[in-house]
């Protein structure tokens, strides 16, 4: 633990490159007197000293001291704090470590308490831990580092090249116009191809149980099922745009048999600061079936009201991407809602009764209260949008992210079918 960490409340840091092998344990022994134990060579006072003092200061180290600011590293277990130099720790290593334990504590279970460290970076002179899919801590430290090792081939004699154990590097070496830095730069970005039978018989890939089958099945249903729901919210956004629609041509129709047609509302000079008389009536317009899940879509699109509404099936499997709501439906039901209101009292009184809690009749879907008395359902079209808008990019980046680990997982396996093939010839 760093003190970096301990700013951060001691959480655990979240490993940004793959973990290196442990640290070695202190030697511990025991004589008839007392247990002594040695790290990095220093003898470590025992039995472990105080961490507080006489005056009730906080003591930190071997050396027992106040935090006088000099480099120092917390226990992951125990949570007391060393210096570097007193115990004899490389500065260098200082963001190195992921979880570091102390001496007393790896005496006690050198199996369980074993410091542990971030893969270092390539380059020599940097002490910073290497990022994600890289041996470097930055693009730059692995330009460098190539380049100085280039440097350094063309200053060595082809007998001295062994001792490098490049392989891959004497061969570029063998002709000199192919000693070209883009080249070398690029040398293992790509594996060599191996064909579709050699590699399937490694891989096992006629077996349904095998490692790779059950690890490919589950990034394919994965990916899968987020294409299913990328088609949803696809059919939903179209569907809030024909509930759009269909709420305009009502209120349209309110505001035509109202006689408050936004031409004649202005205010003449004479009545000015004066409200208008008619005022625009408008509905709520929420649709019910917007708040439906994917799966309660997929059990409501094989009901005979939806075979009314949607042009879709009774399959099994709901195709998302080819339903399409009947254009004769929208029709009938608007010439059902101006038989119903032939005029705008009519609507008034129909407002009263379901404000008196009676069951709505017309457009059972669609909530049919004035919009400024409707308490339960405002904002609900930005609502919907915003929520349509929010899952499509959730969606799209998950299905990237499963995308990585296919592609990951192939390519780890082509690695080791590689590494297979050259520990054989060997």
């Amino acid at each position: 633990m760093t003190e970096e960490q301990a700013a951060k409340k001691r959480k655990r840091p979240v490993s940004v490159g793959p973990k290196s092998k442990k640290s070695k344990p202190p030697q511990a022994t025991n004589n008839n007197s007392k247990p002594s134990i040695v790290y990095n060579g220093v003898q470590m006072p025992f039995p472990k000293p105080s961490q507080n003092a006489s005056n009730g200061d906080q003591l930190y180290c071997i050396c027992r001291s106040i935090d006088n600011g000099e480099l120092m590293v917390g226990c992951d277990n125990c949570d007391d704090w060393y210096h570097f130099d007193c115990l004899k720790l490389d500065r260098k290593m200082e963001k190195l470590y992921y979880k570091f334990y102390c001496p007393y504590c790896e005496s006690i279970d050198p199996e369980k308490f074993q410091s542990v460290f971030r893969k270092k970076c390539l380059l020599p002179s940097c002490g910073l831990p290497i990022v994600m899919n890289s041996k470097f801590c930055t693009k730059d430290h692995g330009l460098k580092y190539y380049k100085q090792i280039k440097e350094k081939l063309t200053e060595l004699p082809p007998k001295d090249l062994r001792h490098l154990k490049l392989g891959e590097i004497s061969k570029i070496l063998k002709s000199p116009g192919n000693l070209d830095f883009e080249k070398f730069s690029k040398l293992g970005d790509s594996l060599p191809e191996s064909t579709e039978s050699e590699f399937g018989k490694f891989v096992n890939i006629d077996d349904p149980v095998s490692e790779y089958n059950v690890q490919l099945k589950n990034i394919n249903q994965h990916s899968e099922h987020l294409q299913q729901q990328q088609k949803f919210y696809h059919f939903k956004s179209k569907y809030l745009g024909q509930v759009k629609n269909q709420l305009k041509q009502i209120n349209d129709y309110f505001l035509e048999i109202s006689g408050a047609a936004l031409s004649q509302a202005k205010t003449k000079p004479k009545d000015k600061g004066k409200k208008n008389a008619s005022k625009k009536f408008e509905i709520c317009g929420y649709n019910k079936l917007l708040a439906l899940t994917l799966a309660q879509w997929q059990k409501y699109l094989k009901t005979e009201e939806a075979h009314r509404i949607f042009s879709s099936n009774n399959d099994e499997n709901i195709d998302f991407e080819t339903i399409e709501i009947v254009p004769e439906f929208s029709a009938s039901q608007l010439e059902k809602l101006k038989t119903a209101f032939v005029d705008i009292e009519a609507m008034k009184e129909y407002q009263d009764s379901l404000t008196n809690g009676s069951p709505q009749e017309i457009f059972p879907e669609t909530c049919l209260l004035e919009k400024k008395k409707c308490g339960r359902h405002g904002g609900w079209l930005s609502r919907v949008n915003d929520e349509i808008v929010i899952r499509t990019n959730e969606i799209t980046a998950e299905e990237n992210e499963w995308k990585s680990q296919l592609d990951g997982l192939k390519h780890r396996y082509v690695v080791e079918y590689w590494e297979c093939n050259e520990n054989s010839k060997s």
